[in-house]
């Protein structure tokens, strides 16, 4: 159990520069926040409060503190880490969001892009949206018409498809728990009649 619990207190993130740094979390007495301990731009140790009680939220909180600590990150204002959970954020807020755990999960800024770059082609198509909890099924299915409208071709548009579901069911649902639904999920393109997503 130990082990386990030590587990859940270690994470690493991804610079903007490519560089990673792990952190820890901890307790100390008389402390009721988390503190993360990782190895600072200077090469030395450093210890911060992440003025967070949950385990969760400290890890999102400590990447963020890790993140201004080096200096390369800003957050798009307003984020604040209590605001997770709640359906209302808007599209800039949700991706930072979404940015913060995936460079805490370690990937890579490439694949972290493309993410991106594909949640920006289903703001393109519906502009007046505030946020990804507006994004319904049947939005979806309009989605996936319109890409293939304008040209796209049926494995672009899959592969479209299957990261909007990523996002919305393994990050913005499952990590960043800001979501109840997938949208996406069973939306799919044919190829021939015969694949399917």
């Amino acid at each position: 159990m130990r082990g386990d619990q030590t587990r859940l207190r270690q994470g690493r993130c991804e610079l903007e520069d490519g560089r990673r740094v792990k952190y820890l979390l901890k307790k100390r007495a008389g402390d009721p926040f988390y503190l993360v301990r990782f190895i600072g731009p200077s090469g030395k140790q450093k210890e911060l409060s992440t003025k967070e009680r949950d385990v969760r939220r400290a890890h999102h909180a400590a990447v963020r503190r890790i993140y201004l600590e080096f200096g390369n990150y800003e957050p798009a204002a307003p984020v604040e880490i209590p605001a997770i959970g709640k359906r209302s954020l808007g599209w800039n807020d949700a991706t930072t969001l979404l940015v913060l755990n995936m460079r805490m999960s370690g990937l890579q800024s490439s694949t972290i892009e493309s993410y991106i770059g594909t949640i920006r082609l289903l703001r393109k198509v519906f502009p007046g949206t505030h946020g990804p909890d507006e994004i319904t099924a049947e939005m979806a299915e309009i989605f996936r018409e319109r890409r293939l409208a304008a040209g796209a071709s049926q494995a672009t548009v899959a592969s479209n498809l299957m990261t909007l579901s990523s996002v919305y069911a393994r990050w913005w649902r499952t990590a960043c728990g800001m979501l109840e639904d997938d949208p996406f999920e069973g939306v799919k393109v044919d190829s021939n009649g015969a694949d399917a997503l």
